[in-house]
Formats: structure tokens, C-alpha cells, sequence
């Protein structure tokens, strides 16, 4: 089963995201957020294989969030 997180500012583009991730089996969305900050405050604590970001956010775009994903991953991985 793939476990996949949405991030995305608009509301319409979560609910199209979820209704396309629906239609693929062993997909499951485990939960989506509208705001980057909620979303980097709560991904640690979430069981999940794949983030869906969206590109263009104000304040903070995907490509940002990825990297502090990435980042907050290796230094994870390098503690153990």
C-alpha cells in the first residue's frame, strides 16, 4: 500500500487530488494539508511513502518544502 500525503493551497485541487488517488488501487491519501507550515509541523508524525506538492503556494512554494523534507530526513537518518 502507498501511503501519500497532499499539499496543496487550494481546496478544489486537494479534492481533485484525492479523487484521482482514489482510482488507484493500493493508493491510500492519508491525510492533505492547504498550509505549509501545518504541513511541515505534522509530516514527522505521519505514515507515508509519497508527498503530493503543489509548486506554486504563497510563502512557501513545494520545491521549498521538499528540500526541508529532504534536509529534516537525512538529519534523522545521520542521528541514528
Amino acid at each position: 500500500m502507498i501511503k501519500c500525503v497532499i499539499l496543496d493551497d487550494e481546496l478544489l485541487a486537494i479534492s481533485y487530488l484525492k479523487l484521482l488517488c482514489e482510482q488507484i488501487d493500493n493508493v491510500e491519501v492519508v491525510k492533505a494539508f492547504n498550509d505549509p507550515k501545518i504541513f511541515l509541523n505534522e509530516i514527522a508524525n505521519l505514515d507515508c511513502n509519497v508527498c503530493i506538492l503543489d509548486i506554486e503556494m504563497p510563502g512557501m512554494n513545494g520545491l521549498q518544502v521538499a528540500e526541508l523534507i529532504s534536509d529534516s530526513k537525512n538529519n534523522f537518518y545521520h542521528s541514528l
